[in-house]
């Protein structure tokens, strides 16, 4: 489907998906989102407002991804965030992952 999940309120919330998510908003006035599970966003990933904590867990967006107000004073990913990348050469294709972490 073409769901958009928005995380918002004042509290700490936890975000356990059994599958991708095609739009991910996180709008928060307090607290966090906190992963139980590896999240894939495939469409966007927006931040009004708030921190994706992953602890052991990974944020995934993949090549067709935005991700867009990422910032000191909006939010950001803490812990995991993977990016899949598209390699083409010659006749192959494949799919890797980049992370990053923030300190």
């Amino acid at each position: 489907s073409n769901a958009t999940y928005e995380m918002n309120g004042s509290s700490d919330q936890s975000l356990n998906l059994l599958s991708s998510v095609v739009n991910l908003v996180i709008d928060k006035t307090a607290g966090k989102v906190v992963l139980t599970s590896d999240v894939t966003v495939t469409s966007g990933l927006q931040f009004i407002k708030g921190i994706i904590q992953t602890d052991n867990n990974d944020m995934i967006v993949n090549t067709a991804t935005s991700i867009a107000g990422a910032g000191e004073n909006t939010g950001w990913v803490y812990g995991n965030l993977k990016r899949q990348l598209l390699e083409v050469l010659r006749h192959y294709t494949w799919k890797k992952f980049v992370s990053w972490s923030r300190i």
